[in-house]
């Protein structure tokens, strides 16, 4: 998963297919999908975030129709799948003490 972070998240719409979409530029990406037919629904987000805190906030702050809340939710779950596979579970076994007997003599104690 990548960490680079955004200042925009938003749903696009384009041919009946709704995906996510992240930007640093928002209204660059707008005109950019607007021309290719595409509806939008971005919004600006109070600092740069990554990919899974941005849709976060989106799924939290913007008003979604239709499609879009399902496709924001599948993308989170999506999101936070791939992020735990990175997670490593580490289990530890009981060890044994290993002692040794000593014997130990007057002469050794004195010294």
């Amino acid at each position: 998963m990548t960490t680079k972070l955004f200042k925009s998240v938003g749903v696009g719409v384009r041919n009946g297919h709704t995906k996510v979409r992240w930007a640093n530029d928002m209204v660059s990406r707008i005109k950019l999908f607007s021309k290719k037919g595409e509806e939008v629904n971005f919004i600006e987000l109070p600092q740069a975030m990554s990919k899974l805190a941005a849709l976060e906030y989106f799924q939290a702050n913007a008003k979604m129709e239709g499609d879009q809340a399902y496709v924001v939710s599948q993308k989170i779950a999506e999101m936070t799948r791939d992020a735990k596979k990175g997670e490593v579970e580490v289990k530890v076994k009981a060890t044994k003490a290993v002692t040794k007997a000593v014997k130990v003599t007057k002469s050794a104690v004195t010294a």
